[in-house]
């Protein structure tokens, strides 16, 4: 039934939907078919479309994205690929909002350090992200790990940084922002170094306002009514937000803006302390507090809209889950399909959805190079799905190149890539499940096989 599609070694990075205005044949990438994907835009042409910062960010700030955290809360979607490899949508990685983000805020120097499980992001970053212009001094720099004895590689966010120290003094940016992969937003980081230069700050985060329930995973903080942080604490069991609203909290959502000498200050003192976590949250905030440095706290908001913004962490299963069913809303907060602050991702070359006999989706994102004959409701589809006749699919997500067979009846499921599933099967939150399969504590099923070798090879796994 399937017919083997491969994509190109090398696609150009696009914007999967809309085209920049103003691009034309000549920014086309050689050798790829006539209906070629527009290339990335330059930063004097995207700056025309989006509003950015006023300064040289290209020149004068590096992004440095972390990545190494061991994936831990998502089980088996995390054994062979790291959080920020973590497919979205059906279409993009995680670590594509973040690096849209810099793209569009005109920030063209970015470092992503990668530890755990970094072969499938190293790979997207190679066939999407590395046609920058490098004699421009526009650069996508991989930062592996500088020491690795007893397991002792990366100990935390701020040991990335202080492991790569030389890499940032090299560089010579005036500000250094720090960035999670795993964080799906849309931030103008250019309004964010703006108001850190015009503040004179030396640390400048970002937060939101979420309800006191939902912010243990998160950095608490308090500012003055100046937006001055007073108080930081990283994923504290209970706290209060200090303005007088003790059913919500503010919290920091991990983007921060450093002056780069006091951070350097920073890291290495906390390098020294044996008893530090060597973590931004845990350590060096409250360290720059204690030392009196001047952090700033802006409160985020939408780079397109300009609304209080969206954000999610898709750490945990259901947090991923929630982000995928967000994207299904009439309206969704985040909308992939605004031109005003594109998310680029490189597109592989598949043909279009098909839809044969009964088969029909409905309220649902379904990606190039899926065969559906079956019902689709309220799901995201990846890449490359097959779904049989007289199978039902319910608000659930299908990663990449799974064949589902005849009959089959699935909610409230995330099916991990590669996977076949035999006809009859049903896959809920009643369904025995073999593990790596657990369905978490508020139903969401994750169904995924077991590894299909210590290698890592990618081929289909078949559901017992």
């Amino acid at each position: 039934m399937r017919r083997h599609m491969e994509r190109q070694d090398s696609p150009p990075l696009v914007r999967p939907l809309h085209a920049p205005a103003g691009m034309s044949g000549a920014n086309a990438v050689q050798g790829t078919p006539a209906a070629t994907p527009v290339a990335l835009p330059r930063i004097d042409n995207l700056r025309r479309r989006v509003p950015c910062s006023e300064t040289r960010l290209e020149e004068d700030v590096l992004a440095a994205i972390l990545t190494s955290g061991d994936g831990t809360p998502l089980e088996a979607l995390t054994h062979w690929r790291c959080m920020a490899a973590l497919p979205f949508a059906g279409l993009y990685r995680s670590i594509d909002f973040a690096l849209s983000n810099c793209t569009n805020s005109g920030i063209r120097r970015v470092g992503v350090a990668t530890q755990y499980k970094a072969h499938s992001l190293i790979q997207h970053l190679r066939d999407g992200w590395s046609r920058l212009w490098p004699g421009s001094g526009e650069s996508i720099e991989l930062w592996p790990a500088q020491r690795c004895r007893n397991h002792d590689c990366y100990r935390g966010t701020a040991d990335t940084a202080y492991q790569n120290i030389h890499v940032i003094r090299e560089h010579a940016p005036t500000e250094l922002l720090v960035l999670a992969g795993n964080h799906l937003c849309r931030m103008n980081y250019a309004r964010l170094i703006d108001e850190h230069r015009r503040r004179a700050a030396d640390v400048t985060l970002a937060y939101m306002e979420l309800p006191l329930a939902d912010a243990g995973q998160y950095g608490i903080l308090s500012t003055d009514t100046d937006h001055w942080v007073r108080t930081f604490a990283e994923k504290p069991p209970a706290a209060a937000n200090g303005h007088g609203t003790a059913e919500r909290a503010l919290v920091s959502l991990g983007v921060y803006v450093f002056d780069t000498n006091s951070l350097i200050d920073l890291l290495r003192k906390d390098a020294s302390d044996p008893g530090s976590w060597h973590d931004f949250g845990h350590d060096i905030l409250p360290a720059a507090l204690a030392a009196g440095l001047r952090v700033l706290g802006l409160p985020f908001r939408d780079a397109a809209t300009d609304d209080a913004g969206y954000c999610r962490d898709v750490s945990t299963v259901d947090g991923y889950w929630l982000a995928n069913m967000e994207l299904l809303a009439e309206r969704p907060r985040l909308d992939l399909h605004d031109p005003a602050w594109p998310i680029w991702t490189p597109l592989s070359q598949l043909p279009p959805a098909r839809f044969s006999g009964r088969g029909v989706a409905r309220e649902s994102i379904v990606c190039a190079g899926c065969e559906i004959i079956g019902e689709v409701r309220h799901s995201v589809l990846s890449v490359g799905c097959e779904v049989g006749a007289h199978t039902v699919i319910e608000d659930s997500v299908i990663l990449t190149n799974v064949r589902i067979g005849r009959g089959c009846r699935i909610r409230r499921a995330i099916v991990d890539a590669e996977c076949a599933i035999p006809d009859g099967t049903v896959i809920d939150a009643e369904s025995p499940l073999t593990p790596p399969s657990y369905a978490s504590p508020s139903g969401i099923v994750l169904f995924a096989l077991p590894p299909a070798g210590e290698s890592g090879d990618s081929a289909r796994r078949q559901a017992p």
